[in-house]
């Protein structure tokens, strides 16, 4: 999993599904979104070494519109998920 990097961002609840679809006409090319903690507004994009610039081409291009911004890894959403906090410190 060491080639899975994840990308935490920030946006108003009701842009999830919008930056959802977007990232699904690419067709799993630009990685795969989890909602982290839906009232906040955190969601993390699984990116491939080979797709992160990808991401943050897409996510740069749709921050404005969606009003979505790119956040550190969010504590207390990772408590509960062993894949993300290995993910974070780098054991995966």
């Amino acid at each position: 999993m060491k080639d899975c990097k994840p990308l935490f961002f920030k946006l108003p609840a009701e842009n999830i599904v919008q930056l959802k679809n977007i990232l699904e006409t690419y067709d799993g090319m630009a990685g795969e979104l989890r909602t982290l903690n839906a009232a906040k507004g955190e969601v993390v994009i699984f990116a491939l070494e080979d797709t992160e610039e990808l991401i943050l081409k897409i996510t740069a291009s749709i921050a404005e519109e969606l009003r979505l911004r790119s956040i550190p890894p969010p504590k207390e959403s990772l408590a509960g998920d062993w894949l993300l906090k290995e993910l974070v410190s780098g054991e995966a």
